[in-house]
């Protein structure tokens, strides 16, 4: 994964797990170790999956995380034919 995230130009970092409990809580997500979150308290909604144009807010995100969902983020840097390749994976 090192590699070929290297060879992407890219970076992959891990972080520890929240302090708080994964629970359902109103509002945003209280997480603080990492931007996107990854664990931690949460919304109790959720993101339906699919492809989007715009940002999913991270409150929903982090629920989608918590029932195995997979999430792939890009930059403004990715050239049109890079998204269209995301989009058809």
């Amino acid at each position: 994964v090192q590699a070929a995230a290297r060879a992407a130009g890219c970076t992959v970092r891990g972080f520890k797990s929240e302090a708080q409990p994964q629970s359902h809580i109103p509002g945003e997500s209280a997480t603080r170790e990492s931007t996107p979150p990854l664990s931690g308290g949460h919304n109790q909604k959720w993101a339906d999956y699919g492809v989007y144009n715009e940002p999913i807010p991270y409150k929903y995100q982090l629920h989608n995380l918590e029932h195995g969902a997979v999430f792939v983020q890009y930059g403004t840097k990715v050239s049109v034919e890079g998204v269209n390749a995301l989009r058809e994976m």
